[in-house]
């Protein structure tokens, strides 16, 4: 016996307002399920009786997104307890951003955009569509963007550009890519290729040491171009594009670039020794636009929408990620963890270090948890592994806010 008579490709859960959206059928339409109904399917499923005590609506208001509900339910009434988006035919996915008074869903199809909108909280509600955007080819992903208030863009990602759409006029304004960016890319593609020829050519003798990845760049650019002479390096292809849910303030201050920085003081100077150089103050976040994490296959940079950089680090991933979360491990410490096809990686923001977890098998990410509990700040990251037939989910312990 199935939970649902169709196949799921997609299922997104929205605790706040206790709902399942998912991307289901022959169709792919999505649909907005009762979590609570749902729940309660599941346990009558495997013969268990539910301890939930909480009244669910009726099918009928559910539907039609009104207060009423149900004392006596039966599985084919529970399995019934949703209500389809209009024109989702052929969704591709689906993508959530939640504010204090709104939850957003974002249904991605091959040649729009539709966003929907519902206030937060559990009281009966149907999702309304707000706008459309058409789009010329389909995305590679797309993602949010705000102003750190409400929502204000959505930012869609194509292989061979990422533009910001307006929410309120539909504006689209491309991202341009740094000329110092384009430097640094090339920079690290040379220093990973001259670490690959080393690894390649180290039988039977002793190769020089690769660079370390923390050397300064001028160490690194000589000693890659001297292993990749005439070799040409690949033009810069989009991954994705996320806002950080932090200020990135802990990265190392001598690698800030001048238009999120500030010269140190003068009394700072003055009292420093002369063979101390002063490292820059980072500009104070009220300042400073909001921030993305903009991936190029292995690496990975902070910029803004104006594509101006942040930093000069770039963060090299192991394997190109197919997504990418950010979670908090220690107050005001972050990292990046990327979910690859068949593993997981994670590197510490501030430091670059890097801990992958390699898993033989599938790897798919499947959200974010957080503890219910009353000023309970536990959480994290769950994925899936399949391997030989056999599904296992992983939890990534971390701090949420």
């Amino acid at each position: 016996m199935s939970l649902f008579p169709l196949r799921a490709r997609q299922i997104t859960l929205i605790p706040s307002c206790q709902l399942l959206l998912i991307l289901a059928g022959r169709y792919k339409q999505v649909r907005c399920y009762s979590l609570l109904a749902v729940t309660r399917l599941c346990y009558a499923l495997v013969g268990l009786h539910s301890p939930f005590t909480t009244a669910i609506p009726s099918v009928e208001s559910w539907q039609n997104g009104t207060d009423t509900t149900e004392s006596c339910y039966s599985q084919q009434s529970l399995q019934e307890c949703y209500y389809k988006f209009s024109d989702s035919k052929d969704a591709q996915s689906i993508h959530t951003y939640h504010t204090s008074a709104f939850v957003f869903a974002a249904v991605l199809h091959k040649d729009k955009i539709a966003l929907w909108q519902r206030h937060q909280g559990t009281h009966p509600g149907l999702f309304h569509r707000l706008r459309e955007f058409w789009i010329p080819a389909e995305p590679r992903s797309i993602s949010f963007a705000d102003d750190r208030v409400a929502l204000k863009a959505i930012v869609v990602v194509f292989h061979n550009e990422v533009t910001a759409i307006g929410l309120k006029d539909s504006k689209v304004k491309t991202v341009p890519i740094d000329q110092q960016l384009e430097t640094l890319y090339e920079t690290a593609w040379r220093r990973e290729k001259y670490e690959v020829d080393s690894q390649r050519t180290a039988v039977g003798r002793h190769p020089h040491p690769p660079p370390h990845p923390h050397q300064s760049q001028s160490l690194s650019l000589s000693l890659s171009q001297s292993s990749s002479l005439g070799a040409v390096c690949p033009p810069l292809q989009w991954t994705c594009m996320i806002q950080l849910p932090f200020y990135p303030d802990q990265i190392p201050a001598a690698s800030l670039t001048p238009d999120f920085s500030t010269p140190p003081s003068y009394a700072t100077v003055v009292t420093t020794a002369p063979s101390e150089a002063s490292d820059p103050i980072v500009l104070p976040s009220a300042a400073a636009p909001q921030l993305f994490f903009a991936t190029f296959g292995t690496q990975s940079f902070m910029i803004d929408l104006a594509g101006t950089l942040f930093s000069t680090q770039c963060w090299c991933w192991l394997q190109e990620p197919e997504h990418i979360e950010f979670i908090q491990v220690l107050p005001n410490d972050w990292c990046a963890v990327g979910f690859c096809k068949d593993s997981v990686d994670m590197i510490h923001l501030a430091t670059r270090q890097r801990a992958q977890r390699v898993m033989s098998g599938a790897i798919r990410y499947l959200g974010k948890w957080k503890s219910n509990s009353s000023g309970s700040r536990e959480g994290g990251l769950l994925w899936s592994c399949t391997s030989k037939d056999r599904m296992f989910v992983y939890w990534l312990k971390a701090i949420v806010s």
